[in-house]
């Protein structure tokens, strides 16, 4: 397991500063890695816009060091499996205009001609690694790194301004669409929010020239262009939508800063195995820990609602709010999807996702992204193959964060499934009939389903308190 320890805000000034944007998270991990082995510092991955621009503005309100460099995806904005590429542009346009000292650079999966890459060259964004004709590319860790300090030069980008009128595009000719991004100032106990972004409407494509409107220069190179070569540091695509990384051995490496927040998905192998059920026991127990918990209902139930008004005692409670609160973890009622993102601006550092049947879920994308996923299953014999059918439904999906909850079965059962399935993980959950009392029994069983570090056992830390009174009890009386 990958060891995190804070360290001085020094270290971070001492390498470039990069953040990395690309929807597919094993892709941008290698990519990290191999960024970190020649040098730099990765300040964050990120798979939506949305969770990039609001860590941007975060960074830029901290204002404690530099971001550098900004890694882009061109597929980086998407609604489900369709690419929204006007909407890329306009966030591009945004971060260019808002970020203006980060260099940008762009990992394009569009054919060279694509209007996409002549908006972004009037923009005065230079830094285009666009893939061939026949969608094969090498690109030398190295050389990109060396981009951020000397990027390229117009002469070089000058040729995606001969686009293909006959793909759909809009004019962008002196073009601007307004990005709005919806954060909060902890700080100044101010804030402002305004509307997200919209799809930027389709036009016809235009026919006329491409002017560049870039309002600033790019820095002129000082060091001859080295021709690139066939070494190990290439990246290299076969396909459409991918770029493949070379092998490169991961460092050991001490995290300069923990950045971002934590995001536990629960879903269930079927419906009834008691999702909700584990998702307040998790909430209720990372609360206890001291962390500020937010517990979002993501499945279309309304159990939320039945849980607040069994917790006021009364059915006919009605309230027009969305969230409320019980024992300091705030509960947001059956949440729309286009409200997800707004929930993490707050002080929040846990997220507890109930999704519930993850199939045909419109939170199926949120739950592979999440930084802990947890499938509750049912260990019964007679229903051991829902697990192996879950599995198989999403085997085109990365497993390896992947941890099964198994309810009510005894230890031999767990060490039986993981006979089966050496590749997944397998955690017994006992009998805890009321979830928002976790017991020393639960706390050690969620414990390890978190793979959080242990807490020692509450009576002894009451017996530690109890000693540490009567020795301060005995010093004043000695002191007497």
């Amino acid at each position: 397991m990958q060891s995190e320890v804070n360290v001085s805000e020094q270290a971070l000034t001492s390498k470039k500063n990069i953040i990395i944007a690309h929807p597919s998270a094993s892709f941008a991990e290698q990519l990290k890695m191999h960024l970190v082995n020649e040098g730099v510092n990765v300040l964050g991955v990120y798979v939506t816009s949305e969770h990039l621009l609001e860590e941007l503005y975060h960074f830029k309100e901290e204002n404690k060091f530099t971001v550098d460099a900004i890694f882009l995806s061109s597929s980086l904005c998407k609604k489900m499996r369709d690419k929204k590429l006007e909407v890329f542009a306009d966030v591009t346009a945004k971060i260019r205009e808002d970020f203006g000292r980060s260099t940008i650079i762009v990992l394009s999966d569009e054919v060279a001609n694509h209007p996409l890459h002549a908006e972004l060259v009037s923009l005065g964004i230079y830094n285009l690694i666009v893939k061939t004709k026949d969608k094969s590319s090498e690109i030398n860790i190295k050389q990109l790194i060396n981009y951020i300090d000397v990027p390229m030069e117009y002469y070089e980008v000058k040729k995606y301004k001969d686009f293909d009128t006959n793909i759909s595009w809009r004019k962008f000719v002196n073009h601007k669409n307004d990005i709005n991004i919806n954060i909060e100032h902890h700080k100044s106990g101010t804030s402002h929010s305004v509307e997200p972004f919209a799809d930027s409407q389709e036009r016809k494509p235009e026919t006329e020239e491409v002017v560049t409107t870039s309002k600033e220069k790019p820095k002129k190179s000082i060091t001859p262009k080295v021709q690139q070569k066939s070494t190990p540091d290439f990246l290299m695509n076969a396909e459409e939508e991918n770029w493949i990384l070379p092998a490169a051995k991961p460092k050991i490496l001490i995290q300069e800063k923990i950045i971002g927040k934590s995001i536990i998905a629960v879903t269930g192998t079927t419906r009834g195995v008691g999702t909700t059920h584990t998702a307040i026991a998790i909430a209720n127990y990372l609360s206890e820990r001291g962390y500020k918990v937010k517990l979002l209902e993501c499945n279309g139930s309304t159990d939320f609602e039945k849980i607040e008004q069994a917790y006021h005692g009364s059915k006919s409670i009605i309230t027009t709010s969305r969230t409320f609160e019980i024992n300091g973890v705030v509960y947001v009622k059956d949440l729309e999807k286009e409200d997800y993102i707004s929930h993490f601006v707050s002080e929040h550092t846990h997220y507890v996702l109930d999704i519930g049947k993850l199939e045909k879920s419109e939170f199926e994308e949120e739950f592979h992204r999440a930084s802990c996923q947890i499938i509750v299953a049912s260990g019964s014999e007679w229903k051991q193959h829902e697990i192996h059918s879950f599995i198989e439904q999403h085997e085109e999906n990365d497993q390896s964060r992947w941890n099964f909850a198994v309810n009510l079965v005894e230890q031999i059962i767990i060490k039986d499934l993981k006979s089966a399935m050496p590749n997944h993980q397998f955690i017994r959950l006992g009998y805890y009939p009321d979830p928002f009392v976790v017991d020393d029994d639960t706390s050690q069983t969620l414990t390890q389903l978190l793979d959080l570090p242990k807490l020692k056992n509450k009576w002894m830390k009451l017996g530690l308190i109890s000693m540490g009174i009567i020795l301060l009890l005995l010093i004043l009386i000695l002191l007497k």
